[in-house]
């Protein structure tokens, strides 16, 4: 069994703090990863916690949010509101038995960063209570659907464009649609998207496979494993060569939203088959990416003074 508490008292009402926890996303630490509600805040919600899918349990406006993690977290986490003197008490709770992956690295890594991701949101939470309107969101709704193309012949001109790779056998785009997507430049979307500097193995239980492929923050010029061969605001260039592949990938942002597109040059036969193996997890986790690094982004812009 495993019970976690994280208490603040917060200046204002419990119905003025609610208004702000509601949006649990704009105030998660941008360093522990990344918590979205996509579809909004109401019972049997989706809650996409990094890597982890789960579901809002209940809603009680000013009073009590808490989470359904299923098997991994039976009990669940959430947070409760009470009035106190001098404002709000707000208590997270984790009352529960851990399972799977996330039971065994509970002691040795994930309980520390969980500590510092709640210490950060409360922190987070008292600045938006103290200064109001100091919490602001740079990009308006949730990110919406992610669009796929795959083959030379269905990838848009305007982004197949923008592949320098010569004599490439594969491409394919996927674009998140996201207003003012273009609120951060590109290398911002490229490092959001590539790179995590938590250790491996908190990765691995937060966001499975794809979090071990990611890199920790490397050199400049680098990024993921990839040297940048061209970076503008709107648009990065960025190419990794093996005695097997040439690859290239290219990070494009608009108004509207932000592309991913990766090309790719066999140089070898084996490259072409195993590359039928992997493309299929190469595009499960491009949608993935995309969502991931668009809540990092929001949650680094979610305060200002």
């Amino acid at each position: 069994m495993v019970k976690n508490v994280h208490e603040r008292i917060v200046a204002g009402t419990p119905e003025a703090v609610w208004s702000v926890l509601a949006d649990p996303g704009s105030l998660y630490p941008a360093s522990s990863g990344s918590f979205e509600l996509p579809d909004g805040l109401y019972p049997g919600a989706p809650v996409r916690h990094d890597g982890t899918r789960y579901r809002v349990a209940e809603v009680e406006p000013g009073r009590r949010l808490w989470f359904d993690v299923g098997r991994s977290m039976r009990g669940g986490h959430g947070f409760e509101l009470r009035p106190v003197e001098g404002g709000t008490l707000v208590r997270h709770s984790i009352d529960g038995r851990l399972g799977g992956l996330l039971g065994v690295l509970w002691p040795i890594t994930v309980r520390r960063q969980h500590d510092a991701a709640l210490e950060g949101m409360l922190d987070n939470l008292e600045r938006a209570m103290a200064h109001p309107g100091s919490l602001r969101t740079l990009v308006s709704g949730a990110p919406g659907a992610v669009r796929r193309a795959v083959g030379m012949a269905a990838v848009p001109p305007e982004l197949a464009s923008l592949v320098t790779l010569p004599n490439y056998h594969y491409l394919d785009a996927f674009t998140l649609e996201l207003d003012g997507a273009d609120s951060w430049t590109a290398e911002a979307w490229a490092r959001a998207m590539f790179e995590d500097d938590r250790p491996v193995l908190v990765r691995a239980a937060t966001r499975g496979l794809l979090g071990v492929m990611l890199s920790r923050p490397g050199v400049p010029g680098k990024i993921g494993g990839f040297a940048i061969s061209a970076s503008a605001s709107h648009a990065l260039r960025a190419d990794s060569r093996s005695r097997l592949s040439a690859d290239q990938v290219v990070v494009a942002v608009g108004a509207a939203g932000v592309s991913l597109v990766t090309a790719m040059r066999h140089e070898a036969p084996v490259a072409r088959a195993s590359w039928g193996v992997l493309s299929h997890l190469h595009r499960s986790f491009a949608p993935r990416v995309l969502r991931h690094a668009a809540g990092r982004l929001r949650a680094w812009a979610r305060i200002t003074r």
